[in-house]
């Protein structure tokens, strides 16, 4: 789990964290996850956010939270800084 504080989860709800959402770990998971994430997205582009599954789109919402947290806490890491 990434160390993102109740600040930072900015998902509409009374779950300040995303500690409950499962890293997926075998190859099957993982693309299971990246449907999810191509689903959500092009459901959100097209239906208003309450027509929404709101689970698929918490964990959506999560990703691109801890991925924005990775680039603004160690980009330098991945540029070999």
């Amino acid at each position: 789990a990434l160390p993102i504080s109740a600040w930072a989860v900015t998902f509409p709800g009374d779950r300040p964290t995303y500690s409950d959402i499962p890293v997926p770990h075998t190859p099957g998971e993982i693309l299971a996850r990246i449907d999810e994430l191509e689903n959500v997205l092009s459901e959100a582009t097209a239906k208003p956010k309450r027509a929404t599954d709101p689970e698929p789109l918490r964990r959506t919402y999560g990703f691109f939270e801890a991925s924005a947290w990775l680039v603004s806490h160690h980009l330098g890491l991945f540029l070999g800084e």
